[in-house]
């Protein structure tokens, strides 16, 4: 085949692909093609609203938990403060001593967390 035939074919070619692009749908497949388009684009935006949710919910957790750690380990710093204090007295005052401190971990702890006790560390 010559070159000016076979561009004048790849022309026609091209020039067919264009019209048949650009050529108009009926309007049933206009309708058809934009409810499902509305219909896509909706589940698409529920599902970002549900991704969306469970990261807040999971950041919300995140942060709750990182307050109950520190919370806890302000109160494990002073119970070691409160320790050392205690070293300081004798005898049953001591022991007392530790007792009320190894107390008040554990009620700071459990306040720090809401679920419950975590074991002491």
């Amino acid at each position: 085949m010559s070159n000016p035939l076979r561009i004048a074919l790849i022309g026609l070619i091209a020039a067919a692909g264009l019209v048949a692009c650009n050529s108009a749908e009926s309007p049933e497949e206009v309708r058809t093609d934009m409810a499902e388009a509305r219909a896509d684009g909706a589940d698409e935006a529920a599902d970002a609203r549900r991704d969306a949710a469970e990261q807040m919910q999971e950041s919300a957790a995140e942060s709750a938990e990182a307050l109950n750690e520190v919370a806890i380990a302000k109160a494990e710093a002073a119970h070691k403060v409160e320790i050392e204090r205690c070293e300081g007295l004798a005898g049953s005052a001591q022991e007392v001593c530790k007792e009320a401190a190894d107390a008040a971990l554990e009620t700071a702890k459990q306040q720090a967390t809401p679920n419950g006790p975590l074991p002491i560390r």
